[in-house]
């Protein structure tokens, strides 16, 4: 979860022009990080790394990431009662 939370902001910061990727190699939490992305629709891979994902969403125009809990996985997750 650690890693998502940080992609997403750290994300936003590259998408809005504040950081450079270079900067995120700094941070332990990327350090090793493989992350599949794949469309909602088919599940289609849309890229195998962070950095090909973000630069495909800023040159589609996206400014901002955010955080969301897929459905396949919300099932399997315990109630908050």
């Amino acid at each position: 979860m650690l890693r998502q939370v940080a992609l997403v902001s750290y994300g936003t910061q590259f998408l809005r022009h504040v950081c450079a990727l270079e900067d995120w190699y700094r941070h332990a939490v990327f350090r090793d990080a493989r992350s599949q992305f794949r469309s909602l629709a088919g599940n289609a891979l849309l890229a195998d790394d962070f950095t090909q994902w973000l630069d495909h969403l800023r040159r589609s125009g996206a400014q901002r990431l955010s955080l969301h809990v897929a459905e396949k996985r919300r099932q399997r997750l315990p109630s908050a009662e």
